[in-house]
Formats: C-alpha cells, structure tokens, sequence
C-alpha cells in the first residue's frame, strides 16, 4: 500500500467517523426530550439529583404530582350557582336533521346496552391536528367509528378530501349560542372559550340522543388499541358510574378534553349548567364550567358517579413531554393529551415525541416506517393493496414487478459497460450500478412483505437497505469526480477509494439504523434525527453535487454539449420521483383505489434516473466503445498475418544474396551504408493494405 492510498484512507474514515460522532450528539440531544428514551430531562438540578429520584421505586417523587398546581383558567372566580338535582328540567330540542341522524347512527359503537359514539369538535384551523387524531385511530384500530362535528365548513372539506367524508358533519348554526372563530384559537385567546363552548353543546345534544359520548379533543393522541376496551370496563366496573373523566392534576380537578358520559340526568344536568355558566360568564372556560358543577357533587370513591382516570395511563401535556412520568414509571400511556402548550409548540412536542403522524411515513411505506415512531411502528395513511400469491400475501405488487425489471435492466447496464475495455471511468461507474441493483432487490424483499415486518431479521435488513442507499449516493457522487482525473481512473487508489469510503458509510449508517430501530442509546425509534439526515440531507447533497460536477464538466470539457440533456431528464426523473412519492402518493393512492401509490412510480422514476446516468456515460465514452474490442481483434489478427508476411520477405531476399555474405561497402565514403531492405518494408500501411498484401505477395 503506497503512502498516498494510506493517507486517503485514513482522511475518509476519518471523516466518516466524525460525520458519526456528530450525529450521535444530534440524536442524543433529541432523545433528551423524548417520552420512549430511557434518559429523559428532569425538571431538577443535575447535583441535588439522586439515583431514587429517576428511577423509583415505590415511592412517588413529590415534584411529579403534589406540586402539580392548578393553571390560571382553573382559579377562575364562577359567580354562577349549579342548579340542584331536585331542581334541574331536563330540556326539549328539536329532531336533528336527517343527515345527522344517519351519521351519527353510521359511526355508532354498540356495548351491552350502551350507545357510544367517538366524537370531537374542530374548526378548520384545527385540520391538521384532526387528521393527526384520525390517524391515531387507524393506529389503534378505531378509525372504523368515529364523528367529528366541525364548526365550519372549512374542516368538512378538508376532512373530505382526505377520504374522511362518512365521519365529519357540520354543527347546524342554530346550535350555537354566540358565533364562533374559524382559525387555531390558542389557549385562553379571546375565541378560545367560545370553542370550548361549541363542545358542551354539541355533547349535550347527542345527550338527548340517548347516546353515551366519548369526546375526545383533537390534540389528543390514541396510543393503545385497549383503550376503548378499558374505558368500557371502567363504565361498567360500579353500577353507579355514570361518567369518567381524565384529570388535570391529581385528584383536585379535572380535564374536559378527554371523558365518557351516559346520557343520564346527572350528565344533563351537569352540562345544562356549565353552558349557563359560560353563557353568563364569558371568560369561564368549559373545563373551569363542568369543574364547579361537579365540585357539589358527592364524590365517594364507592358510590360516585363520577370515576377518575389514571393519570398515568391518561397523562396531561405537563405530565408527558415535561416530566415523562409514565417513562419513569415504566407504564404505557393509553392517550396523550398535547395540552399546557400554545400554537404551534403543540405540534412540536408531538413530533418530538414520535406522534406526530403526518409526515413521510403517513404518506409513503418506506422500508424503516415499520420500525420508527413507536413501537409498532408508523403505517402511511393509504397504501397499494396485497395480493395472495400461493398462501402468502404479497404487498405492493406492481412495485415488485418494477423491482424486478429494474435488476434485469440493471444486469443489462452492467453487461455493456464491461463490454467497454477502454473507456474511462468503466471500474468506477459499474460499483455503482451493482449498489443499486443490491439496493432494488432489498427493497423487493422488504416492501413486498417477503421478508415480514414481524420477522425478527426486518429491522437488519432494513439497516442493510439503508446503509447500501447511503453507500449508493456515495458512490455516484465520487464517479462524478472520476472525469476530473484527480486520480487516474482504473489505478488501485481510484477504486479503493471509493470502495472503501462507501463501505464505511454502509457500515456507519447501518449501525447507527439498527440502534435506532433497537433503541439502543444515544439513539431511539420515537427520534429517528440520525436517519432522516442521511436519508434526506446527505445523500440529496451528494446527488446534487454530482450533477453540479457532471454540467461543469461537459461545459468546459467537451464540445458536444448533448450529454446535458442525459443530465437534465436523469435530474428530472429523480426529482419527479420524490414529489410522487413523498408528497403525492396518498392522493394517487386514492385516485387509483388502493391498486398502486406513490412507491410504484418512485421506483420507475428511479429506474429511469440511473438508466440517464447510463445513458450521461455512455454518450461521453462512445468513441471508445467503437474501438476497443474491433481495434484489438483486428490488431491481433494483423500481427499474425505480418508474421507470414516476414517471412516471405526474408525468404525472397537471402535467395538474392549469397549466403553470409557480409554487406557492401564504399570505401570512397567513410561512412558504412548497409543494404536498405525493401522500401515495402519499411513503409507503414493502413490495416486493408496489409491483409491485401498478405493475400498477394510482391515477389
């Protein structure tokens, strides 16, 4: 090994190395912050904290719940007095209209004698966090029964043109006691109580319904698929319990975004009167309303109709994203609650978390999505549907069958770039085309189920994928230097150097996979940072900075300035690719009733990128192409026939001169002249000539 090729290799792992320990820091600094890490921040100095403090047990640290003190809309001063039960009318409504009638009666649970019906209010300014709702339903498995009541018609078009038309309706403006904002209103904004409002009357129509409702606000996140199982068995554990309710701080006072209430007269009443109070005292929140009602109730754990949730198991936003009680507990929340945050720092906690469902795994089913989120991974919101192919389901079918064409195309590539002895840059680019017919064929197996999610081999292949991707990226970008002749290509230092560097990255980027999908510290599944950086950012860079060299290269390179168009179609098939796939897909998905998505033509589009990088080299080798294995048979075949052809020389010329005879010379010249052999000998002749020659001897 020559200093030059060991001073290489050491820079790259080097790097590479450093690229590692960087990421590292990222995804342990976003781990810090998240609800599944086994390291978790605390809310106490790092010096005063002790080992029973973070993982407890049996004892209950003081700062998780005692000290949980009341928010500002919770001290609020009511004026208003509760009516009594002996008091208390239960009022008349009118029939709702038809179209509520059937989409209530549509989204309806049966349980014993219970009609129970899932719902939430939104507006429109709520439609992000209602579809991430709705997709913690698909997750749980309750995405089947549900009705959202939306205060405008904003939400009913977004809702519909997601496929969620059959579990939306629009509130009937006669329901509404004063007129409400369309936008995000944020926590104790001057439209925040008047939404809050919207939800006491909805829920006490349906009351009147004789429905059991199960509201639910829409920054709530589902994590179990037991839940409405528990909550069911919670309704039914004491046959005085005629309502349950989530807490906002222990048993002191509770949350009204998360409850179960039968439609009893105790459940009318307390709703009846929370509305009054709130029409009486605007600045009265909903939670603060139902709160004072139910502060005269008679509330004996042993014939209560009131029962509290655990607060562990149904965590407020404080609870979960600040002091992650449940973590530290080693309990799985059921629901998490993204409260006790303003705007847009709802979102932001939930994606931290892992359960921020909109993003690239709700839109496309990338082979890591099984493996990152939670536990159980993150499913797109629509996806091509299975076949069943000798007993076994098969997934994404048309996508196996591009796969498959995709290799064979590929072994094609690679055939005729061998073919090429001569051309430049030939060792280099066929790495390339070898990683990716290696990356296609394991996204054959994952995506298409012939490797199951629940085998316990998925995740190590998954890294595998991968790690071959990066080292993909990786490779095309050093063949865009090739042409540079920074190194002479074909020498060992040109090849191992791209050998060696794009194993590392295969290396480093599949272990820094695995630990991911295994939770293995610094990393973790519910912050996957490390991943998307190299999935998105690394190799998008190393795929626009080759495309950058390539232009530069045929600009002031070459004359012809046709390889640009291989380049421009390679770029704009990789980038329509994308958009199919990362942002597309849900609605082809939709618009093409389940048969393909946006993986089917992300793998065409990928396809026909790598055959433009084929094409891109191969117009700006050709000319090599035309000569290298012609030129050599003909060279070869030209060698024998001169063979032959000397010989017949030497033969006609010793039949003219006596044997040993020494050559002449003049002495009147002091230079010795030897006998110049014959001219036709001595002259060059093109490669026709010479087989003529061959064919028709001169003497």
């Amino acid at each position: 090994m020559s200093a030059t090729e060991w001073i290489l290799r050491r820079r790259t792992i080097a790097i590479l190395l450093g690229i590692f320990l960087l990421l590292s820091i990222i995804s342990f600094s976003s781990r810090v912050y998240s609800p599944s890490s086994d390291i978790f921040a605390t809310d106490f100095d790092a010096e005063t904290t002790s080992s029973s403090d973070l993982f407890p047990t049996g004892t209950t640290n003081e700062d998780d719940v005692a000290n949980d003190e009341p928010e500002a809309e919770d001290l609020v001063q009511v004026e208003t007095k509760p009516t009594s039960e002996d008091e208390f009318i239960p009022k008349t409504f009118d029939t709702p209209s038809q179209n509520i009638q059937d989409m209530v009666n549509k989204n309806i649970m049966k349980h014993k004698k219970d009609k129970v019906l899932l719902t939430a209010v939104a507006n429109g300014g709520m439609g992000n966090y209602t579809l991430n709702w709705i997709a913690s339903l698909e997750r749980t498995g309750l995405d089947k029964k549900y009705l959202v009541f939306a205060i405008d018609q904003e939400l009913v078009d977004i809702m519909t043109e997601k496929g969620y038309g059959e579990h939306v309706v629009q509130i009937p403006q006669d329901w509404f006691h004063q007129k409400l904002d369309s936008g995000m209103a944020e926590w104790l904004d001057v439209h925040y109580t008047p939404i809050t409002h919207s939800k006491s009357l909805v829920v006490e129509r349906l009351m009147y319904m004789d429905i059991t409702v199960w509201f639910s606000d829409v920054d709530i996140v589902f994590t179990s698929t037991s839940i409405y199982n528990y909550l069911m068995m919670k309704l039914d554990s004491r046959k005085s319990t005629e309502m349950l309710f989530t807490q906002e701080t222990e048993q002191k006072i509770l949350n009204s975004g998360f409850y179960v209430m039968r439609p009893t007269i105790t459940s009318k009443r307390i709703l009846a009167d929370s509305i009054t109070i709130q029409d009486r005292e605007p600045k009265v929140t909903q939670q603060r309303a139902m709160n004072r009602v139910i502060d005269d109730m008679d509330l004996n754990y042993q014939n209560s109709k009131v029962a509290l949730l655990d607060l562990f198991l149904f965590p407020h936003g404080r609870m979960y994203f600040e002091r992650q009680v449940p973590v530290k507990y080693g309990m799985n929340p059921m629901m998490v609650h993204a409260n006790y945050r303003i705007g847009d720092k709802k979102r932001e906690s939930l994606q931290a978390a892992g359960l921020c469902f909109d993003g690239i795994c709700r839109t496309v089913a990338l082979s890591l999505c099984p493996l990152i989120g939670q536990y159980d991974g993150i499913e797109p919101v629509c996806y091509s549907r299975n076949v069943d192919l000798g007993g076994n389901l098969i997934f994404q079918p048309a996508t196996l069958i591009i796969d498959i064409v995709a290799i064979v195309m590929t072994a094609i590539m690679i055939y005729h770039i061998r073919s090429k002895y001569t051309a430049v840059g030939r060792k280099e680019i066929v790495m390339f085309f070898y990683l990716y017919m290696l990356c296609t064929f394991m996204e054959m197996l994952l995506v298409t189920g012939i490797i199951p999610i629940s085998s316990p081999v998925y995740p190590w292949f998954t890294a595998i994928h991968l790690g071959l991707i990066s080292a993909t990226f990786w490779c095309l970008l050093l063949n865009g230097f090739v042409g540079f002749q920074f190194a002479e290509d074909g020498t060992p230092l040109s090849l191992w150097s791209i050998r060696i560097s794009s194993f590392v990255l295969f290396i480093v980027v599949g272990a820094i996979a695995i630990c991911t999908f295994q939770n293995i510290s610094p990393f973790s599944y519910s912050a996957p940072g490390a991943l998307w950086v190299f999935f998105f950012i690394i190799n998008g860079i190393c795929f626009l900075i080759y495309v950058i060299s390539q232009i530069i290269l045929v600009v002031n390179t070459l004359d012809d300035r046709w390889p640009l168009g291989d380049i421009l179609f390679g770029t704009a098939f990789f980038v329509i690719g994308f958009l199919l796939m990362f942002v597309f897909s849900v609605v082809i998905c939709d618009q093409v009733k389940h048969y393909v998505d946006g993986l089917f033509f992300g793998a065409i589009c990928t396809l026909l990128a790598v055959m433009m990088v084929y094409k891109y080299w191969d117009s700006i080798t050709k000319e090599d192409l035309e000569f290298s294995v012609g030129s050599k048979q003909n060279v070869w075949e030209v060698k024998e026939l001169m063979n032959d052809d000397e010989l017949s020389h030497q033969s006609s010329y010793h039949s003219q001169t006596p044997l040993n005879q020494p050559p002449t010379h003049n002495n009147n010249n002091n230079n010795n002249n030897v006998t110049p052999p014959p001219s036709n000998l001595m002259t060059p002749q093109p490669y026709g000539q010479q087989y003529q020659q061959a064919d028709h001897p001169p003497f």
